[in-house]
């Protein structure tokens, strides 16, 4: 970085670190979109489908200060609701490639962030795509009746490219009551039951699939099944204690409302004894959500396991964000400062981004590897500026094993095996 942005010796030492880091607060995005632009070009990264989601990243500093628009309490993706945090917005492709990021207070909700995504589209994301077909995928979080309208204008302006979205809908109850005549389809080696309908959704005709997915049915049945089990012994117990009876139906309404089974379990009164009756439909009904899911596109052409297979890697992004959070990583965060916040966050986007491109790159060259695997490598393999003049000496690693030797061939670098 001291050749890059030609900084003085002096500006490293700790005592300087955040004078430099509010330097770059201004230029960090604009930094991190042209090192994004280079990689896209120079390695050929495919940005044709593109995975949005948001995340809370928290952190371990208490004392208040003047310049707190960050540090707020909000609904925490780790549980940690009693620790301050700020909102990561992340876009990724499949590769786990980062082409968009932003942060927003703690108490951001997901429609905000993709709301601004969207806004800053033309932008920051349009620039990207080449191919005619694009693909953005999200969660139904952030879908909604704008977020649609927005999109559909996004699409009709694009020339250059088509741009196609997948994400995911409640369902009503004629649309679960219409799944017996679902049709099989094969998607990734899984079989779907997919039923297709064209309604008019959000202003014009979308595409929605509805799919049943079996193997999904086995593991949340089990999983409805035994937290089913567990409240109806609570309830039993509960009516057998010689507690009073006011008492007696707050308990059971509590546990019932704590489970989320109030449409279930539905606790009355008789014979001034307190009791309970289960509602076999709402019973029925909860346990077909629970392996029923509607898939909502603009595209009308494609297939419906391209469109289903589409909707499946969402979850891609998810392991970006587990490595963000983790193996780099962006948290526990100890600046407090709007500035330094943003600033942390953009050095670790851009340390992420130039992993991602080694990872994308080390592929092509038959090396598959992880992020955590990667940087445990990149360790041992340590290279040291002796010093840092006009000219710069470095000193390269020495007794390199195998793994890295593969690595250092494939980018073409030297190492010293003594």
């Amino acid at each position: 970085m001291r050749f890059i942005v030609k900084l003085p010796e002096i500006a490293f030492h700790k005592n300087n670190i955040y004078h430099y880091m509010d330097k770059f607060y201004k230029y960090g995005y604009k930094i991190f979109k042209e090192i994004r632009d280079s990689a896209i070009r120079n390695f050929k990264i495919d940005t044709s489908e593109v995975i949005f989601d948001t995340t809370s990243v928290l952190f371990r500093v208490s004392e208040f200060v003047i310049d707190d628009s960050f540090r707020r309490y909000g609904n925490s993706k780790d549980k940690r609701f009693d620790l301050l945090q700020f909102v990561l917005a992340v876009c990724t492709t499949l590769d786990g490639f980062p082409v968009y990021y932003r942060t927003y207070p703690g108490n951001t909700s997901d429609f905000h962030a993709f709301k601004n995504f969207l806004n800053d589209f033309e932008t920051y994301i349009k620039p990207i795509f080449k191919g005619k077909m694009v693909w953005v995928v999200f969660d139904k979080g952030n879908t909604s009746k704008k977020t649609i309208q927005k999109l559909d204008q996004i699409s009709e302006k694009s020339e250059n490219y088509c741009l196609a979205y997948v994400t995911t809908v409640k369902l009503d109850k004629n649309m679960l009551k219409e799944l017996n005549c679902a049709e099989i389809c094969i998607v990734d080696g899984r079989k779907y039951m997919v039923l297709e309908r064209f309604p008019e959704i959000y202003g014009s005709v979308k595409r929605l699939l509805i799919v049943y997915d079996p193997d999904l049915k086995n593991k949340q049945t089990i999983k409805l099944t035994d937290k089913y089990q567990k409240v109806k012994s609570q309830l039993d117990h509960i009516l057998k204690s010689k507690m009073d009876l006011t008492k007696q139906i707050t308990h059971m309404h509590d546990i019932v409302k704590k489970q989320n089974l109030t449409t279930v379990f539905k606790i009355e009164i008789k014979n001034k004894k307190a009791t309970y009756f289960i509602d076999d439909s709402a019973k029925e009904k909860l346990f077909m959500k629970a392996r029923t899911f509607g898939i909502l596109t603009n595209n009308f052409t494609d297939n419906k396991s391209t469109i289903i297979s589409l909707y499946n890697s969402r979850n891609k992004i998810e392991e970006v964000i587990r490595e963000i959070k983790t193996d780099v990583p962006v948290r526990p965060v100890y600046h407090h400062l709007k500035r330094r916040i943003k600033t942390h966050v953009f050095v670790v986007m851009v340390g992420y981004l130039l992993l991602s491109v080694a990872k994308i790159f080390l592929k092509k060259k038959m090396l598959n590897t992880t992020t955590e695997k990667l940087l445990s490598i990149f360790h041992k393999g340590f290279v040291e500026i002796i010093k840092w003049n006009e000219k710069i000496t470095v000193e390269y690693p020495k007794n390199v094993d195998d793994e890295l030797k593969k690595i250092y061939k494939a980018f073409r670098l030297p190492y010293l095996n003594r």
